[in-house]
């Protein structure tokens, strides 16, 4: 998967402006010559018709002085093309210690961990769930028990692993319910502004024999979503469901 470059262009084009405003003669062969780059090739970077190896996106960062924020910004893309490339590791938990509706906001919780920190409080939790604060301590409690979360030296919680997922294609009505859940979740955000969410469905006349092949690209978007998503400070929380499913019933064939 190639990662858009789009804050290279839009730092290039914000220095170039920059150079014009104090020098009205400034032209983009002077700022390529500046960057030791043929004009042309500049042009299609900075109108995102080009792409630059990372060793280039360095060379460029260190000859415009950007400041810190600046030049994570413009290596972003790399960073996250390197977590992409290393794949996502995903520990696996026992759904049947928790009741249903904690199958699902235990993973508000991990992910709240993520943004507070040594911050986090059951009560900020409680509030972000809508639950009493006793439901989230005996949460916690049966996430410390089964391991996915611990103690830190500090006495902060912490998560055990960083990626943890339920376990996948068993027949389990539990997690067909956990997804159905999942799905009450996202209809309730349905009623967001659409800036801050996605919904989108297709309709297909498909070959059922590629199903198998359809479900590990899908599993390979959620890590490639979440590389550029978990991208620099967290500060929300998100839900990112896919459902592909038949649309014509066959009665010959076990809805199960």
């Amino acid at each position: 998967m190639n990662v858009e470059q789009k804050e290279i262009q839009e730092i290039l084009n914000k220095k170039f402006q920059e150079a014009q405003v104090r020098n009205s003669q400034f032209s983009l062969r002077a700022f390529a010559s500046r960057l030791s780059i043929s004009s042309g090739a500049l042009s299609q970077i900075m109108n995102g018709k080009r792409r630059i190896s990372e060793r280039l996106a360095y060379e460029l960062a260190e000859k415009l002085n950007l400041s810190d924020e600046e030049k994570t910004r413009f290596l972003t893309p790399f960073r996250i093309e390197k977590k992409i490339k290393k794949g996502t590791k995903y520990e696996e938990f026992d759904h049947h210690q928790f009741t249903l509706d904690e199958s699902w906001q235990l993973f508000v919780v991990l992910s709240l961990l993520e943004i507070d920190g040594v911050q986090f409080t059951t009560k900020r939790a409680a509030e972000k769930l809508s639950l009493p604060e006793n439901a989230v301590n005996d949460l916690i409690e049966k996430m410390l028990f089964t391991g996915l979360l611990k103690w830190s030296p500090e006495r902060n919680l912490e998560r055990a692993s960083k990626n943890v997922t339920t376990k996948d294609n068993v027949k389990d009505d539990h997690l067909v319910q956990l997804q159905n859940k999942f799905m009450e979740q996202a209809i309730k955000a349905s009623h967001c502004d659409s800036s801050r969410r996605d919904y989108t469905t297709m309709v297909m006349a498909i070959n059922s024999q590629k199903i198998g092949k359809a479900k590990k690209v899908i599993r390979k978007f959620y890590d490639d979503i979440s590389a550029i998503l978990e991208d620099g400070t967290p500060d929300t929380v998100y839900g990112l469901s896919i459902q592909l499913y038949p649309m014509l019933m066959d009665p010959t064939k076990s809805t199960k």
